[in-house]
């Protein structure tokens, strides 16, 4: 789809107006091209059927090249185009078929992670895309479709923008920062997660008069935030704690000499005393964790503590509450590391940093 809308754009630039009856007769080509290429794709898509998401489905993609699929309920059809791969990371396009009239929802996901989106282009995503595995040359994800009435928000790291500019060469390309650890934030696969914190109590009883029930398998008993972890992902700050998490596991790769670098070039100084690089390494986190605690009636309390050197920034990053049964967060606080930001500011530090080539984003203030 996108080779023959590039390719497309590159004849039409071709197109020079020496005669009349040439720039027609080149009109006339480009015309017919569109119209054969309009109805390979009607064909393709009466003949072989578009898949509809109504559940969990795995799809393959390969490099440079798109698969489309339909939402269960909606009329569209929808491609989605692998512009990278790597065996950590994937950079994907989604767009609505035909993608020339369309805009298009750019973003990078994780060996592990997702990233929650909107095929109608609205602040609410309807379908989490996750990374499930991923190589050179072919990424195999899992589209996931996000039920309306959880309100959830797209992904702050989504980028839309004007198929045009695909063609002009004016668009900049998300940073791409490498694995995600499984030792950090939530305890789910949804973004790489980490310890799941959440404790569950076992009961026991003895009776010395009854005999002991005849056992039974049983299904494991779930931690609070094994509960939650479906819906835990979905929202926006934990969507956001996850996508940071993934940059403070990525980011444990910095050196000393690229840290250097990275500070002359961004905060147009050297790096001495406090904010030197043993020190710098000392306070930047390798990760989040994350914590919930059950409250009764589908609320829940859930935390983001650092995985830090020093002890002094140690402790609960975030907190807020969570009501399970509507995704709904209320009574968001920032404390330790994030002292006096709030979400916006947050957001804005994580694309920031997140935005620094290399290996030493987390660590650039």
């Amino acid at each position: 789809m996108y080779e023959d809308q590039k390719t497309s754009s590159r004849m039409q630039q071709g197109i020079k107006p020496h005669r009349k009856s040439n720039t027609g007769k080149m009109a006339t080509t480009a015309a017919l091209v569109i119209v054969v290429i309009a109805i390979i794709a009607y064909l393709a898509f009466s003949w072989h059927g578009v898949p509809i998401v109504s559940s969990n489905q795995t799809i393959s993609l390969a490099l440079g090249k798109s698969s489309y699929f339909k939402l269960k309920g909606q009329p569209a059809t929808f491609a989605m185009f692998l512009e990278n791969s790597s065996p950590s990371y994937a950079t994907i396009y989604v767009s609505e078929v035909p993608v020339l009239t369309s805009s298009v929802s750019e973003f990078t996901v994780y060996n592990g992670s997702q990233a929650n989106i909107s095929t109608s282009l609205s602040p609410t995503a309807d379908l989490a895309v996750k990374l499930v595995s991923s190589g050179n040359t072919t990424s195999k994800v899992e589209l996931i479709p996000i039920p309306a009435v959880y309100k959830i928000r797209t992904s702050p790291s989504i980028v839309i923008s004007n198929p045009a500019s695909f063609y002009s060469g004016t668009v900049t390309q998300t940073p791409q920062p490498s694995t995600a650890s499984s030792s950090s934030s939530s305890g789910t696969s949804s973004q790489p997660s980490g310890k799941t914190a959440g404790s569950s109590q076992t009961s026991s009883q003895s009776s010395s008069s009854n005999p002991p029930p005849t056992s039974t398998s049983a299904a494991p008993v779930k931690t609070p935030l094994e509960n939650i972890s479906s819906i835990l992902n979905y929202t926006y700050i934990g969507s956001l704690m996850n996508n940071y998490s993934t940059l403070y596991t990525y980011d444990k790769a910095c050196t000393a000499p690229e840290y250097n670098t990275s500070f002359l070039e961004f905060v147009h100084q050297s790096p001495i005393g406090s904010s030197d690089f043993r020190n710098a390494t000392t306070m930047t986190p390798t990760g989040l964790v994350a914590n919930a605690t059950a409250k009764g009636n589908n609320n829940y309390a859930v935390t983001y503590s650092p995985i830090v050197s020093d002890p002094s920034t140690r402790g609960v990053a975030v907190s807020f509450n969570l009501d399970s049964s509507t995704a709904a967060v209320t009574n968001l606080k920032f404390s330790g590391i994030y002292q006096t930001l709030n979400y916006t500011s947050v957001l804005a530090n994580y694309r920031y940093q997140k935005g620094i080539s290399g290996s030493c984003g987390a660590y650039i203030p």
